[in-house]
């Protein structure tokens, strides 16, 4: 027997809340862990990097060229702070998707075999320019720890 529509549109909407629930607490952990690799790594290139050239050439492959400006002279810190404006971005997409109240008649009509939420959508591009600064902290880290003596971190 074939449940009524509006059960299935009910259950699809408390779906669809546990969903964004589980979304939002990723989210806040991993905007945590961000802020924590943000602010190593801002530290980190105050200092004086080991083989710059090489861990340059790194960030390159992974956030691109020329990024802020054009010619061969961007630093990581530039690169890096255009990818961070883009993460903070992303960030402020996701909270405004965060705050539309789902309601269960937005959704009465609607096909939620093929839907999307577009709340996961905004998690998805927020992640995707996360990944890419927790990779360039990767690259950074590991110039520091194959070279600690050749790392002079700034004298506060």
């Amino acid at each position: 027997m074939k449940k009524p529509r509006e059960w299935i549109s009910y259950e699809s909407i408390l779906e669809l809340k546990v969903s964004r629930s589980e979304i939002l607490r990723t989210f806040e952990n991993r905007l945590n862990q961000s802020t924590r690799l943000i602010s190593q790594l801002e530290d980190w290139l105050e200092g004086t990097l080991p083989n710059y050239k090489q861990a340059l050439g790194k960030v390159t492959e992974i956030l691109g060229k020329n990024v802020t400006k054009e010619g061969a002279d961007e630093t990581i810190q530039e690169k890096l702070s255009y990818s961070l404006d883009y993460l903070k971005e992303n960030e402020s997409h996701f909270w405004e998707q965060a705050e539309k109240n789902l309601k269960w008649a937005d959704f009465e009509d609607m096909d939620t075999e093929d839907y999307i939420d577009p709340l996961s959508a905004k998690f998805e591009e927020w992640e995707e320019s996360y990944k890419k600064i927790e990779k360039v902290h990767g690259i950074i880290w590991a110039q520091i720890t194959m070279n600690p003596d050749k790392f002079k971190p700034k004298q506060k």
